[in-house]
């Protein structure tokens, strides 16, 4: 996937059967808009200007989890040559974490680069994963997996439990995922949130916990190199991002939460 669309709460060990249903109760459904910007760094990246909007939606049923988000960003390089970018994804996952429907689609300058759509299913949590492709365009398509190794994780199923490893005090989580493009290993580093939250959170968020999560990316094939993507937030315990940065070798932008709306958790058994 390219680095423009990938998300910190997909921003995304392996979960016990049980762990995604019961951490998944504490999730709240919610509706969250980011403004994006450009973030001065020291060094210059090839976008000079930055600026769009995301739109992320999660909701819950009593058996599945659902993720979507819409990203539209303008690009401006240094050489003054101007980039529409849109990127729409989403993700149905099963609260066992057996299963998994995916759609990625990218464009730029109106023109699709890359769409994917399919599924994924495992027999149990732990065992390997088999991809089917419904749709698979692009320039990459010939590397799109078509199997995953044991203890993959979906993008919820990530985000999921690296809030699991904060709960439980952990400062370091790692990950192996697939978010209907590539497969990532993923290391987080886990601090306690100590800095001013957002105004644009409810009242009732400015006491949820919460913790800084810095993110890094890698390619199964570089592990050892340094990251292709990276990413830091504060998450919440109910699931929610709040203000992040995503940094490539050519972006590097911050995504400020601007609208946030919290939504009632379906009642199951």
């Amino acid at each position: 996937m390219s680095p423009l669309i990938r998300l910190p709460l997909l921003l995304v060990i392996a979960l016990t059967g049980f762990a995604a249903p019961v951490l998944a109760q504490g999730f709240t459904p919610h509706r969250a808009v980011y403004d994006l910007d450009v973030m001065d760094k020291p060094k210059a990246t090839t976008f000079s200007q930055v600026d769009g909007r995301m739109v992320y939606e999660f909701d819950m049923t009593c058996e599945r989890l659902l993720y979507s988000h819409r990203m539209l960003m303008n690009l401006v390089t240094q050489q003054g040559q101007s980039i529409r970018s849109e990127a729409v994804v989403s993700f149905l996952e099963s609260r066992d974490g057996r299963d998994m429907r995916f759609s990625v689609r990218e464009s730029y300058n109106g023109l699709v680069t890359s769409h994917r759509e399919g599924t994924v299913k495992r027999g149990a949590i732990d065992a390997p994963a088999t991809v089917t492709y419904s749709r698979n365009e692009g320039e990459e398509k010939d590397t799109a997996p078509d199997s995953l190794p044991r203890g993959t994780l979906f993008p919820l199923g990530h985000s999921i439990d690296m809030v699991r490893a904060a709960v439980a005090g952990e400062i370091f989580h790692n990950a192996r995922t697939f978010d209907g493009d590539d497969v990532s290993f993923v290391d987080t580093f886990i601090s306690k949130d100590k800095g001013a939250r957002e105004e644009s959170l409810p009242e009732v968020m400015q006491e949820t916990p919460a913790w800084i999560m810095r993110v890094a990316f890698y390619r199964p094939e570089a592990i050892d190199s340094a990251p292709y993507y990276e990413s830091q937030m504060r998450m919440f315990a109910n699931g929610v991002s709040g203000s992040f940065t995503m940094e490539t070798d050519n972006l590097s932008a911050i995504a400020r939460l601007t609208e946030l709306e919290l939504r009632e958790r379906p009642v199951c058994d």
